[in-house]
Order: structure tokens, then C-alpha cells, then sequence
């Protein structure tokens, strides 16, 4: 169940992944706006109660980019048939888009989209990156990645995410500083 006392629903289960995402791929936000709801206000838990939900299921968040370009990330939990992820970047020169299946395709302008895969990767190989480096962060002193740094862009971000969708205005991300 989504229970704002306990830190939130789907915003920061899932939103602050594409967050992440969106910032490896365009470093340079100027600011956010933002729209959470609840879609189902009640729902059976396992145990078989119904029960309020309290926080959001559902989220859509606009970014603007320095430099120009805007950037969507949606997200609705509810949804019943066929939801899954998807990732496309238009830019003038073209278009890059990873479906759900696992399938890339990009095109140049002026070409028609061409598609590979699916890609082998999964979320247990994801994993298994992860904690290979985090063991050499320990065992070898190698610089952690994502950084600190990337790490606080990310919540300043979000932070901006949660002003705009409170405030139902532009949010600007505060800055993040270089550390030592």
C-alpha cells in the first residue's frame, strides 16, 4: 500500500530513478514542474482490509533544460493493461528509444528508425555492477560511482519536484556545489 508515512509512494520508488536518468543524459536542468495523484484513494491490502492510500500513484514531471528541450517522465501504477517502460530522446539530429521490450531504436533525421535487440541486460546484471563497484570502492580506493555529487543533483532535483508539485509552479533545482 502507498502510505505517505512511510516515505512516499511511487514518486520516490520509481521517480527518482528516471530523475537520475534524465540528469546522466542532460546535466544541465533549469527547472521543474510537477503533478502527482492518487488514481485508486482505496485498495485491499494482503491481508484482505481495504485500506486509504496516502500517497501518490501515479506522477507526471516536466523538465526544462538549459540550452533548451524539454524532458517527460510519467509514471501511473494503476494502469491496467500493458504499461512498461519507456525511454526516447529527440534531439535535431534524431531520436534514440528503448521499449519495453527491451528493443532499441534510433534514426538519424531524415531516416526511418532502425531497431536492434533485445538487449541482454537484465536488473540482475545491473546488480552485479553495482556491487562489483562498490567492492572496489572498498578494496581498491577507486572513485565511488555515481558520486557524492550525483548524488545531491539528484535529491536537489527531486526536492524541486516535490516544491513544484506542492506549489503547482516552475521549481528551480538548487544548486549543488563542487566537493572537495
Amino acid at each position: 500500500m502507498h502510505d505517505a508515512k512511510l516515505g512516499g509512494g511511487r514518486l520516490q520508488g520509481y521517480g527518482v530513478h528516471d530523475l537520475d536518468f534524465l540528469l546522466e543524459v542532460f546535466p544541465d536542468v533549469d527547472a521543474v514542474a510537477a503533478a502527482t495523484d492518487v488514481g485508486v484513494p482505496v485498495r485491499r491490502a494482503q491481508d484482505g482490509e481495504l485500506r486509504r492510500v496516502t500517497a501518490e500513484d501515479a506522477y507526471a514531471l516536466l523538465l526544462r533544460f538549459r540550452g533548451g528541450g524539454l524532458g517527460v517522465a510519467t509514471l501511473v501504477a494503476t494502469a491496467r493493461h500493458g504499461r512498461t517502460d519507456v525511454i526516447e530522446i529527440h534531439g535535431d539530429e534524431g531520436t534514440v528509444r528503448l521499449d519495453g521490450d527491451r528493443r532499441v531504436w534510433w534514426g538519424r533525421t531524415g531516416e526511418e528508425l532502425r531497431g536492434e535487440g533485445p538487449l541482454d541486460e537484465s536488473s540482475t546484471e545491473a546488480f552485479k555492477r553495482v556491487a562489483r563497484n562498490f567492492w572496489a570502492v572498498i578494496r581498491e580506493g577507486a572513485a565511488p560511482e555515481p558520486s557524492l555529487e550525483e548524488a545531491l543533483r539528484v535529491q536537489a532535483l527531486f526536492d524541486a519536484v516535490r516544491t513544484a508539485d506542492i506549489e503547482r509552479r516552475w521549481v528551480q533545482p538548487e544548486p549543488v556545489t563542487s566537493l572537495p
